[in-house]
């Protein structure tokens, strides 16, 4: 039945379709090969975003550790000098 579909075809185009089957199996191989080379940079890249999030967080603990300043929020403390509490209610 196809051959009888693909030998109707072949009369009715210009063309022939001899080498239609190879053409096909030439598109499946890339379409296969561009899967192959797309799932490898998406797993390099979340590999790399994994590294630089984990290095990150790590920078970010150790000098959130290594900082005794105050972190601005004492404008707000009752113990502050100069606080806005401090200085309307007069402690």
């Amino acid at each position: 039945m196809i051959e009888a579909d693909i030998l109707k075809l072949n009369e009715r185009s210009g063309r022939s379709l001899d080498g239609l089957e190879a053409d096909i199996w030439a598109g499946v191989d890339a379409r296969i090969k561009s899967e192959r080379v797309s799932r490898v940079v998406l797993s390099c890249q979340a590999a790399v975003l994994t590294l630089a999030l984990l290095s990150s967080i790590a920078v970010g603990t150790r000098t959130a550790m290594a900082d005794n300043r105050s972190m601005g929020l004492d404008v707000f403390s009752t113990r502050a000098d100069l606080a806005p509490s401090t200085r309307l209610i007069g402690h």
